[in-house]
């Protein structure tokens, strides 16, 4: 079916492209010092983010034709572009926290407590998504995701103003 076609292809862009993301994030990690990482984050959340809300754009502009070559073929080829972003947020997002423990004088093993952290903020979030999308339909996905872009870029921008004297990157390379 189409819907595993496009699984099947998210999951190899995103496999094809964690080794590459994280080499872009290294090297701009290297040419700007406590930024390159985070450049890197924003970029592909910047990119993922656009490659989801296209989707809805599709939608609300073909509304009749929805199961067209070209229609599927534009969700397919977003979904792609949605994941290679994801690829290259997660090594990056990953790096930059174990550099940042070490800076901070704590041990690469406490990186599982921050992605503990992480694991329950998502799960909280995905609660409270869900009730919204039951109350209000999926039309709630098309104004949180550009939301939740926002907060992470502010998050990110905040971050890198804090570390900004701290010499993180070079301290750990994931």
């Amino acid at each position: 079916t189409l819907t595993s076609l496009a699984l099947s292809l998210q999951t190899m862009s995103m496999s094809l492209c964690f080794s590459i993301g994280g080499a872009v994030g290294d090297h701009l990690e290297g040419k700007y010092p406590n930024r390159g990482r985070a450049m890197t984050i924003v970029s592909a959340l910047g990119v993922s983010t656009l490659a989801f809300l296209l989707h809805g754009v599709v939608v609300h502009l073909v509304k009749e034709n929805s199961t067209s070559v070209f229609v599927v073929s534009c969700h397919i080829f977003l979904r792609v572009i949605y994941s290679i972003g994801l690829a290259f947020t997660y090594p990056n997002l990953d790096g930059l926290t174990v550099s940042y423990l070490v800076a901070q004088g704590r041990k690469k093993e406490d990186f599982g407590k921050e992605r503990l952290y992480g694991a329950i903020s998502w799960a909280i979030s995905s609660v409270v998504l869900g009730l919204l999308i039951d109350k209000y339909g999926f039309e709630v996905l098309l104004v949180s995701a550009p939301l939740a872009f926002l907060y992470s870029f502010a998050t990110i921008a905040i971050f890198t103003q804090h570390t900004k004297n701290t010499r993180i990157s070079a301290t750990a390379n994931v």
